[in-house]
């Protein structure tokens, strides 16, 4: 039988075997690849917006959503990648971090993409585009605010997970 004391030593060893100890293993470098990739992605709208601003014609709107989309294509997918990697991770008993609400998030700002890029290319006139431009920039913006909210979350306790390798 053993005693609450030997019992409370080796759970304490088997949460620190379990944990990253120090975070080559953990969920740092995932989260902070997160981070990277939200900040990548700030800055491309950005651009985005002001590339649809200074656009002369649709045509040159077409070719910048073209553009625009293949970028944060790479990016969310790179995104679900990492997200699919801290999915392996686990506290040291088997619970994996909650990445629901960042996968939730990913698909959402996928699904704003795929009907900008529509809307964009049924707009009739400039004004019609940069209406839609303004109202997606909004959409963007309150996504990527609430992801990188998700994000710090996830930052504060993914030294405590402990992962098959690390996603750069």
């Amino acid at each position: 039988m053993r005693t609450i004391g030997g019992w409370i030593a080796g759970l304490a060893l088997g949460l620190a075997g379990c944990s990253s100890g120090n975070g080559t293993d953990g969920m740092e470098r995932d989260v902070g690849a997160l981070d990277r990739h939200l900040a990548e992605i700030r800055t491309e709208t950005e651009a985005h917006d002001a590339a649809i601003s200074a656009a002369s014609d649709l045509d040159a709107v077409a070719d910048e959503e073209t553009r625009h989309h293949g970028v944060l294509e790479g990016h969310t997918d790179l995104m679900n990648d990492t997200l699919e990697h801290m999915d392996t991770c686990d506290d040291g008993m088997g619970n994996p971090p909650d990445t629901g609400p960042m996968h939730d998030g990913m698909g959402q700002m996928g699904e704003e993409g795929f009907d900008h890029v529509a809307l964009m290319g049924s707009s009739g006139n400039m004004g019609d585009a940069m209406g839609e431009e303004v109202e997606h920039q909004v959409a963007m913006d309150t996504m990527l605010d609430a992801m990188e909210t998700m994000q710090d979350g996830m930052m504060n306790g993914a030294g405590s997970y402990d992962c098959d390798g690390g996603m750069m």
